[in-house]
């Protein structure tokens, strides 16, 4: 037996004592015993028991039933009346307060026992259903998808707020309508089959999801998804329907589709450029499988092999028994590539035409093989792949460049060695017949002074020999100019242009700014000598009238122009004939080459020449 913990309403001391003895006997705790309805109410508040024993008629001014409508208004606690009366309208008052029991006096304490026990069965049976229905009406009204409860033809018997939002309907305006004023027929037709389903083979209706259309208040249709199933009550067959709307899905079906198609099309158009680049591909690319088959050759392929696919097939080539590779020492790494997925390169091996005979050079071919594993995503090598790089023609521009170089180290170890000779002979010059020739003047001058007479041939030889110092002074500077070493570059110009104008009757203008900082005494006389060069060319093959030579160091480059106003000059011509000017062209190059810089020549007859020279700073400085 259950114990609880009971309130006792009772006017009659005796009877009220009576009554806890039984209660006590029966294994129940009595919390309290009261006379009124007015102590009843604040002791049950108080003690909160688990049932009242009330007796209808109480002292004071309200009864046991006042009592009870109070408690069961605000505390929910089960109650029982105790009563000797039997009155209609007693009996009617009492009901209305929805007692759990009747004891009538005077009652047997088996009567008191089974009342109590079925009381508190009852109120524990009727607070587990209402948690239960607590429960079940705030998932019913907070769920996120609609919500409704129908009868077996269809009506809606109820709905959650997300029904009245999703199809914009008032609640009064659902409850009571069929279904189809949401749904279309086609919902009627699934229920109407689940019903008879059920009629027949008592199978509950399927709960699997169904898509279809439902319509909004104004009439506007958007997609849902819903599964009912079928409950049983009242010997009536009732349905519960969860709707969801699923118009945000089908738009994200939607754009992945499209992205989905997309993504087809550039993978498609990216396969396709990819098959036309390897398709067009200078470097010849072949296919295979894991047996060692070709399964693809690009035209590069074909052309150094000359044979095509079909070809390969028909002679039953296979990579793995390759003699060229076996001979070379590769093939143990060609089938590594199956284990490893790796790649590697082979040196570069003559093909021979005598041994080759689908090789159409006459010289021979020198080629470079490289091979990869194509992996999957499992890891797994399902692909070889053989890219042959023909590197013939590579070598060939190789040893050209090569050669190129070694011509002009030797052109410039050759213009070194000119400059060095150069300044020999006008050291020597200087210092032997330029010394002799003043010593000879030096003497004639002491002897006459020492004669006293006057001799006209030694006066005439003097004369001849001023101007033979004055000749050799010309070309000892012709040949190295010391004024350059002494003075720098913008100094040494100026007195170029200088003997230029006097010497040609050119007049020659000087533009330059000052270069700060140390030059290379062999870079700064290559400049002279670039100017030099291009003047002289000004002087003997232009018939200018002017000339103007700028020089200007600034940012990174130091730049030099040489123009003038004079016939000009084909260049095609000049560069291809054998003449002074062709050579003197080939002198400017060489040195602006020797500095690291560029130089462009611009000349049309009639129109002058304009020497365009662009040397990088940090070569110069």
């Amino acid at each position: 037996m259950e114990k609880a913990r009971i309130l006792i309403a009772e006017d009659e001391t005796i009877v009220a004592l009576d009554i806890k003895r039984r209660l006590i006997n029966l294994g129940h705790d009595v919390v309290g015993v009261v006379a009124t309805a007015d102590a009843c109410i604040r002791e049950a508040i108080a003690s909160k028991p688990d049932l009242i024993l009330m007796d209808i008629i109480l002292k004071g001014k309200s009864d046991g039933i006042v009592a009870a409508e109070e408690i069961k208004a605000n505390l929910s606690i089960p109650i029982v009346f105790l009563t000797a009366h039997s009155d209609d309208n007693t009996i009617q008052r009492a009901k209305l307060t929805e007692p759990y029991g009747y004891i009538i006096k005077p009652f047997e304490v088996k009567d008191l026992q089974s009342t109590i026990e079925i009381a508190l069965y009852k109120s524990r049976m009727e607070t587990k259903l209402s948690e239960s229905e607590i429960k079940y009406r705030t998932l019913f009204l907070t769920a996120k998808d609609a919500a409704l409860t129908l009868d077996e033809n269809g009506l809606i018997t109820s709905c959650n707020n997300k029904t009245m939002q999703m199809f914009n309907y008032e609640e009064w305006e659902l409850n009571g309508e069929s279904v189809k004023k949401i749904l279309p027929d086609v919902f009627i037709n699934h229920l109407a089959e689940g019903v008879k389903r059920f009629m027949e083979a008592g199978k509950y209706v399927s709960s699997d999801t169904i898509e279809l259309t439902a319509k909004k208040k104004n009439g506007i249709g958007f997609p849902v998804e819903f599964s009912f199933s079928q409950w049983n009550a009242n010997k009536k067959n009732h349905f519960t329907l969860i709707i969801r709307d699923i118009t945000k899905r089908k738009e994200d079906e939607t754009a992945l589709l499209k992205a989905h198609d997309e993504l087809e099309m550039r993978v498609a158009e990216r396969t396709a450029e990819l098959r036309s680049l390897i398709a067009q591909s200078s470097i010849a690319i072949a296919n295979f499988n894991t047996h060692g088959e070709a399964l693809y050759v690009n035209k590069a392929w074909e052309n150094i092999w000359q044979l095509k696919l079909q070809d390969i097939e028909q002679i039953n080539y296979n990579l793995f028994t390759d003699k060229t590779m076996q001979r070379y020492g590769y093939m143990e790494k060609i089938k590594g590539l199956l284990e490893n997925g790796d790649s590697f390169k082979t040196k570069p091996l003559y093909f021979d035409p005598m041994e080759y005979l689908n090789i159409k050079r006459n010289d021979g071919v020198l080629l470079v093989f490289h091979f990869y594993g194509v992996v999957n995503d499992k890891g797994k090598v399902f692909r070889i792949i053989n890219m042959v790089e023909d590197i013939t023609d590579k070598m060939k521009t190789e040893e050209a460049n090569l050669e190129l170089m070694e011509s002009k180290i030797g052109s410039s170890l050759i213009i070194e060695k000119l400059e060095e000779e150069r300044g020999r002979i006008s050291r020597e010059l200087h210092d032997g017949i330029g010394q002799l020739i003043s010593a000879v003047k030096l003497n004639i001058e002491v002897f006459e002074k020492t004669s006293g007479g006057d001799f006209p041939p030694l006066g005439k030889i003097k004369d001849l020999l001023t101007q033979a110092g004055r000749d050799l002074k010309d070309i000892i500077y012709a040949l190295h100019p010391a004024f350059l070493d002494n003075y720098g570059l913008v100094p040494a110009l100026k007195v170029l242009c200088a003997e230029v104008m006097e010497s040609s009757n050119i007049k020659t203008k000087l533009n330059a700014n000052e270069i700060n900082g140390d030059m290379d005494p062999k870079i700064k006389l290559y400049l002279y000598r670039i100017v030099q060069e291009a003047l002289n060319n000004a002087v003997k093959h232009s018939q200018a009238t002017e000339a103007e030579v700028n020089v200007f160091l600034g940012g990174d480059n130091l730049e030099i122009s040489i123009k003038d106003n004079g016939i000009g000059f084909d260049l095609d011509g000049a560069s291809n004939a054998k003449s002074r000017k062709a050579f003197g062209l080939i002198s400017i190059k060489e040195r602006v080459s020797m500095l690291g810089g560029n130089v462009q020549f611009d000349s049309r007859s009639g129109n002058g020449t304009e020497i365009t020279i662009d040397i990088p700073v940090k070569d110069i400085a």
